[in-house]
């Protein structure tokens, strides 16, 4: 039996990595997303924001969950759009 190609399996986890992302940020959020919270401006990543802050204060895990889900929402739905246009 023949293995994948290294670069099939690294994209696979990628778009699979991607994929509970958005499932996850539809559903889950660790922090409001657009929250803004000057006290925690540029925070580095630690235990409690994995990913730090942005200027705002924003938790960057949360905003990247959020957009994985709009994201993934946007491209199904052009998919469909141009699978039924016959393009």
């Amino acid at each position: 039996m023949r293995l994948p190609a290294p670069n099939a399996v690294i994209g696979g986890a990628i778009i699979a990595t991607l994929i509970v992302c958005a499932l996850f940020g539809a559903i889950w959020t660790p922090f409001d997303p657009l929250k803004i919270n000057f006290a925690a401006r540029l925070q580095a990543p630690g235990p409690v924001y994995w990913l730090g802050t942005d200027e705002f204060g924003r938790d960057v895990l949360s905003r990247l969950m959020s957009a994985a889900a709009t994201s993934s929402w946007i491209s199904l739905l052009t998919v469909s759009a141009a699978m039924t246009a016959g393009t």
